[in-house]
């Protein structure tokens, strides 16, 4: 009877196959946290078309990410609480 020789570098161990799942979802936790911090990142001023004046009643200080006196949860730098850009979104 001829017996067949078992070739060692196609098994995976449980242990191993479990390692690697582990160590796969730790890489995709850290990329999804990472992409929940840019989201909170203030977005530069030019992306989101501002500009100092308002566009009709829509400006800056009656949006809900208006924080007075100068400054907006989504936009970076000095706003101007009679600016606008695209991101405007009437407080509740």
């Amino acid at each position: 009877m001829v017996e067949k020789k078992k070739d060692s570098s196609m098994e995976m161990s449980r242990r191993s196959v479990l390692v690697q799942g582990a160590l796969c979802a730790t890489g995709v936790a850290t990329v999804l946290a990472a992409n929940v911090e840019t989201a909170k990142a203030a977005l530069p001023q030019s992306s989101v078309a501002y500009r100092a004046t308002p566009n009709g009643d829509k400006e800056c200080d009656n949006c809900q990410f208006f924080k007075a006196p100068d400054a907006c949860e989504k936009v970076a730098g000095k706003i101007s609480p009679k600016g606008y850009c695209i991101l405007w979104h009437k407080k509740a």
